[in-house]
């Protein structure tokens, strides 16, 4: 009988990768024919990323407590050593001498059951690190890039909308010239566009602040895995050319790569002026219905 555990873990640890250079290779006509392509993609196919960091955090906590248990093993080692070494100067009674013997033989099989343990935790950590955080973290950068690329067309596409409309705009005077249009605008109108104005306002802040939010927990997010994987990487590697060409160094895990290069990425890429755009519109759509008001108000009061 199959285990379906184990059925859902040889499917959930497959590599992105091939996956995504199959979608990549087929024309993009054919990703439009179904709408519910992109939400298909939104899965990841290579398992729980949560669930990952979360069994290796579960197996960096057992890795510690194996080396603290190693270290005190060692320390009582070197001093039932000592005190081998002062009972052999003294000329002690063999019987305690021999008993000392005893307990540093049972102290070096301990030491050897405990140096076991740390490589077998040590492989287990490394194997969640290379085929399961690698290909995820290769498919949330992927991820991550397509979803830019679309919203990027989908804002040069409204762009080129509005550009359109205003060239529509500025040849209707000429068209309509000699006609004159009035608008009649009922007194709950301008309070129902000043709060809606006000609603839109709170909702470009809020935006606002969840999108530099999110810059600022990606860049956390990735530096703290870079940190992380430093001290992976094995103490004959030459650490000081690590930051700046992992491939270079022999130690280095391939994972390396891809955190690095999506850090430079974001070190490089500036949000303030997105930011700073953001501002200007909000409070230029939190006033300009405001203004209107003030402007619909003094005319009732002067009429």
């Amino acid at each position: 009988m199959m285990n379906p555990v184990a059925l859902f873990r040889s499917a959930s640890s497959r590599s992105s990768s091939s996956r995504f250079l199959v979608k990549s290779s087929t024309p993009r006509d054919e990703g439009l024919e179904s709408s519910s392509d992109f939400f298909d993609e939104s899965c990841m196919c290579s398992g729980s990323h949560q669930s990952t960091l979360d069994r290796l955090y579960a197996w960096e906590k057992k890795l510690y407590q194996e080396v603290r248990a190693g270290e005190r093993i060692r320390i009582a080692y070197e001093k039932k050593c000592k005190q081998l070494r002062n009972q052999d100067v003294k000329g002690e009674d063999p019987s305690s001498v021999e008993k000392t013997r005893a307990a540093i033989r049972d102290m070096q099989t301990q030491m050897k059951v405990s140096i076991h343990s740390v490589e077998a935790v040590s492989k287990r950590i490394e194997t969640l690190r290379d085929e399961e955080l690698q290909p995820q973290l290769l498919e949330l950068v992927q991820g991550l890039s397509r979803m830019w690329n679309a919203m990027a067309e989908g804002h040069q596409l409204q762009k080129r909308t509005l550009d359109e409309a205003k060239i529509l705009l500025a040849g209707m005077p000429s068209k309509l010239s000699g006609t004159k249009k009035y608008t009649v605008m009922t007194p709950s109108l301008p309070q129902r566009l000043a709060r809606s104005a006000s609603n839109l306002e709170m909702e470009l802040r809020n935006w606002r602040a969840c999108f530099d939010s999110w810059i600022v927990s990606q860049r956390s997010y990735v530096q703290a895995l870079t940190g992380w994987l430093l001290r992976c990487v094995r103490s004959d590697a030459d650490k000081s050319k690590i930051p700046f060409s992992p491939r270079r160094s022999s130690g280095a895990p391939p994972i390396f790569t891809i955190c690095i290069q999506w850090s430079r990425f974001l070190d490089t890429t500036c949000e303030a002026p997105v930011l700073e755009g953001l501002d200007f519109f909000a409070a230029g759509v939190g006033s300009l219905y405001a203004q209107q008001l003030r402007e619909d108000s003094r005319k009732n009061l002067g009429g």
